[in-house]
């Protein structure tokens, strides 16, 4: 993605679970992207409120925060309205259904958990950089890619 006026690519990650959070993290970083983090959705609407621009929200559909939480689905609608050209990647371990496909912002896309490195770089970066990240793996928050990749398998009963 190109950034406007010649400023970086920003992506916001919202993300509740942080094994998960810090991987997705390291892999969009290491594309060269500017990265906000966020583990819930007020988290995230603060950041987007605050930001001059955010070019790409990442975001995990369920975002448990309480009982007054708003899901990824509300968030994103609330972040489109707040930056128009917002581009949306959501997330989700459950599957996609149609009746939360009808729920997506224009033009979004869906990305099911687990994913791998190479469609999360592909749905961040459809224009081709996944080379880079293949090539110079990156630590982030003292959790090596590596790492976090394998926290991540555990979780999701990979292996």
């Amino acid at each position: 993605m190109k950034p406007r006026r010649g400023k970086l690519t920003t992506v916001l990650v919202v993300e509740d679970e942080p094994t998960v959070r810090v991987l997705a993290e390291s892999i969009i970083e290491t594309l060269g992207y500017v990265i906000l983090s966020a583990a819930n959705a007020r988290e995230a609407i603060a950041l987007l409120e605050q930001e001059e621009h955010i070019d790409i929200l990442f975001t995990d559909i369920n975002l448990p925060d309480g009982p007054d939480a708003i899901d990824g689905l509300a968030l994103a609608r609330k972040a489109v309205e707040l930056s128009p050209d917002l581009r949306v990647i959501y997330t989700t371990g459950n599957g996609q259904t149609n009746g939360m496909t009808a729920l997506f912002v224009k033009a979004a896309t869906f990305l099911p958990k687990p994913y791998t490195v190479r469609q999360l770089t592909e749905a961040v970066a459809p224009n081709g950089t996944s080379s880079l990240l293949i090539e110079t793996p990156a630590k982030v928050t003292g959790v090596s890619v590596p790492k976090a990749r394998s926290r991540y398998r555990e979780m999701h009963h990979l292996r």
